[in-house]
């Protein structure tokens, strides 16, 4: 019994570090430089829509993590597959599932936003409210 939870561990520990080595994070301040560049990247919130409409980064689309897969040449009218996108979340679970299907789906430039919408939000970093033309900006309240 004790060999197995030893090898569980052992796998758990190279899954963590495999992940680690293979995730790139942004930090706030140069996702807000990038926003700000000519060459943005596409931002996408993977929250629920609910979660979407309640706060959002400014320019941020929603695609739900459990509708990626299924939505891929959505995203591919957007961008290609070589542009850089943006991932975030709540906390960091969702945005994991999604960079791992973004992968399959043969997207190389993923990045992850570092604190997601938790940090994002605690910040006071800018956001929007709402949907499309309905979207409240931070400052605006």
């Amino acid at each position: 019994m004790g060999i197995y939870l030893k090898n569980g561990v052992i796998t758990v520990i190279s899954l963590a570090i495999a992940f680690s080595v293979n995730a790139k994070d942004i930090s706030q301040t140069e996702l807000v430089k990038q926003m700000r560049s000519d060459n943005k990247p596409l931002i996408i919130d993977v929250r629920t829509v609910k979660e979407y409409n309640a706060g959002h980064i400014p320019g941020a689309i929603n695609i739900p993590h459990l509708q990626v897969k299924m939505r891929m040449n959505d995203i591919l009218a957007l961008k290609d597959k070589d542009q850089d996108i943006v991932l975030y979340c709540r906390s960091g679970r969702r945005a994991v599932i999604a960079k791992d299907d973004f992968t399959s789906g043969g997207f190389s430039k993923l990045t992850h936003l570092a604190g997601d919408f938790n940090a994002w939000s605690a910040n006071k970093m800018p956001m929007e409210i709402g949907t499309g033309q309905k979207a409240i900006k931070r400052a605006d309240l």
